[in-house]
C-alpha cells in the first residue's frame, strides 16, 4: 500500500490490464517483456539513434577477408583507391591528417567500399568465380533511406528481410537481398521511398498473400489501398 493514502498497490502491471491480461509486474516483465516496454524501447532506440548519428560516423564492421587476395584467387579485377581523408591544415600548407575512411574497389564503372565488399564476399563464399561476379553486379549503390529506420521498423516487426536500395547492407541486421520483391516469400519490409523499388514491385507484391510491410509515400500508399481495400494503413505522414 502506499504510503499517505494507505491505498492498496496493484501487483499487476497496469498496462497489460487495461488489456484484460492480469501480469505480475515483475521486475523482468517491466523492463523486458511487457508489450508497452517493447514499445518504449524502439521509441527510446530510435530517439537515440536520432541524436548521436549527429556527431559519429556509422559502424563499420571488421572483417579479416583480404579483398585484393580473393580477387586474385577469382580472377577478378579490382583497382584500389584510397578512401576519404580528413584533416587541418596550418599557415603553411602543412596537412595533418586526422581520419581516413576505407578504401574504395572498382570494378569496371562499379565501386565497392571495403566494408560493403567484404560483407558482399562474406554472404557469398559459397559461390564460385563466375557467380559471385554477377553477384556483384547486381549490387549497385544508390540513394537510400536512413537504413537505421528500417533496420528499426524491421526489429519492431519481427521481419527478417527488408528490399533496401543498397543490397547486402551491412547497417541492416535483417536480409537485403538484390531481387524483386514478389520473388521473397518470407515476410518482407518495402520501401519505395527511392528509384530502385517502385509503385509497380509494391503491385505485384500486394498481389501475392504473404505479410508484408510496405514504407511507401503517400500517392503509392492512396494506389496501393484503392487497388487492395484489405490493406491496414498504420501512420500517415502529412
Amino acid at each position: 500500500m502506499t504510503g499517505r493514502t494507505a491505498e492498496l498497490v496493484s501487483p499487476h502491471c497496469p498496462h497489460c490490464l487495461l488489456e484484460g491480461d492480469p501480469v505480475s509486474e515483475t521486475q523482468t516483465h517491466l523492463l523486458h517483456t511487457c508489450p508497452a516496454a517493447v514499445h518504449r524501447a524502439h521509441i527510446l532506440n530510435r530517439d537515440i539513434n536520432n541524436l548521436f548519428r549527429k556527431y559519429t560516423e556509422p559502424y563499420v564492421p571488421h572483417s579479416t577477408i583480404d579483398v585484393l587476395q580473393w580477387a586474385t584467387q577469382a580472377n577478378i579485377t579490382l583497382e584500389r583507391e584510397d578512401g576519404w581523408t580528413s584533416g587541418i591544415a596550418d599557415k603553411h600548407d602543412r596537412v595533418r591528417i586526422l581520419r581516413r575512411g576505407p578504401a574504395v574497389f572498382h570494378m569496371g564503372s562499379q565501386r565497392f567500399a571495403e566494408p560493403w565488399l567484404q560483407h558482399i564476399l562474406k554472404l557469398n563464399k559459397h559461390l564460385h568465380s563466375h557467380e559471385l561476379q554477377e553477384k556483384l553486379q547486381s549490387h549497385t549503390p544508390a540513394d537510400s533511406i536512413d537504413p537505421h529506420l528500417l533496420n528499426g521498423i524491421a526489429q519492431s516487426l519481427s521481419i527478417r528481410t527488408v528490399l533496401s536500395p543498397i543490397a547486402s547492407n551491412y547497417h541492416i541486421i535483417a536480409k537485403t537481398p538484390s531481387c524483386h520483391a514478389h520473388r521473397i516469400d518470407t515476410p518482407l519490409l518495402l520501401s519505395t521511398l527511392h528509384y530502385k523499388h517502385t509503385l509497380q514491385h509494391a503491385r505485384a507484391r500486394a498481389n501475392t498473400t504473404i505479410p508484408t510491410a510496405y514504407l511507401v509515400p503517400k500517392d503509392h500508399a492512396q494506389a496501393l489501398l484503392l487497388e487492395h481495400p484489405e490493406l491496414v494503413s498504420i501512420i500517415n505522414d502529412k
